[in-house]
């Protein structure tokens, strides 16, 4: 977080304005201190959590707390990406584009991460035309077909009513 001292005053000024709580310069450092070892994009994100759920102004473990369980969820969410991806693979050397796996009995998957991946292919063209995606253009698919999955991800969880990354609260609008 240490290029972003002044996006994180920034925020800082916004909670302080929504909450009605000010914060001397010092105070600010020493929040700025206690967060500046995580990556911004984390912080913000807990910051914009904060701002949608808690009714208080957040002290700087909560706010801790509310960026290493985003690092936890992030890590559990890319080992599934990255699970899925190898499963997908697996299953286009296995069936072909004959058959599609997805219409079958898949032991492979849990019932969720098969509706995922059966989602993700259907966005990405469907089972037949990821049969025909060529070796060397992997890490180019790899990098959308993470984009869809994490997107199917948050999909469901606004279904479920869970905490999504939102449009940024914290991101000044420039004025006219």
């Amino acid at each position: 977080m240490k290029n972003h001292k002044k996006d994180f005053i920034k925020a800082m000024a916004v909670l302080s304005e929504v909450y009605d709580k000010s914060l001397s310069k010092r105070g600010i450092l020493i929040y700025y201190k206690l967060l500046e070892k995580y990556p911004w994009d984390r912080v913000k994100a807990a910051l914009e959590t904060i701002l949608r759920t808690s009714p208080f102004f957040p002290k700087p473990s909560e706010i801790i707390s509310l960026v290493e369980q985003n690092t936890y969820s992030e890590q559990v969410e890319d080992e599934e990406i990255i699970s899925s991806w190898k499963m997908l693979l697996s299953l286009i050397r296995k069936h072909g584009s004959y058959s599609n796996p997805f219409e079958q009995e898949l032991k492979e998957l849990s019932p969720e991460q098969k509706k995922r991946l059966s989602e993700v292919v259907e966005i990405m063209g469907g089972w037949k035309c990821c049969c025909v995606w060529e070796e060397k253009d992997y890490p180019r698919i790899f990098n959308t077909f993470s984009r869809i999955y994490k997107t199917v991800i948050r999909a469901e969880r606004r279904k479920q009513n869970l905490p999504v990354p939102a449009e940024s609260a914290l991101t000044p609008q420039q004025e006219e």
